[in-house]
């Protein structure tokens, strides 16, 4: 995992190291892209960009048998100093 960089005075945690050399999208993957849209709420980006949507009760997210299929309190850490 990448090392914990400050920023704005603020601590993150890089995930994901973009490709410098990025390519355009093939036919395919614009294809399924399209057949992906849906509609989206303008106000939805004024609530993300205000920083805070809403909070979950259960940090795990559940498939239909009940099984742990995310356990979004594993990213906890962000919130420590760093």
């Amino acid at each position: 995992m990448p090392p914990t960089r400050r920023r704005d005075g603020l601590c993150y945690r890089a995930l994901v190291t973009l490709d410098p050399q990025q390519k355009d999208a093939t036919s395919h993957t614009r294809e399924r892209n399209r057949s992906q849209r849906f509609d989206l709420d303008p106000a939805d980006f004024d609530r993300a960009r205000r920083g805070w949507i809403a909070s979950l009760a259960d940090v795990h997210v559940r498939d239909d048998q009940g099984r742990t299929a995310s356990d979004i309190g594993r990213y906890s850490f962000l919130e420590d100093d760093c």
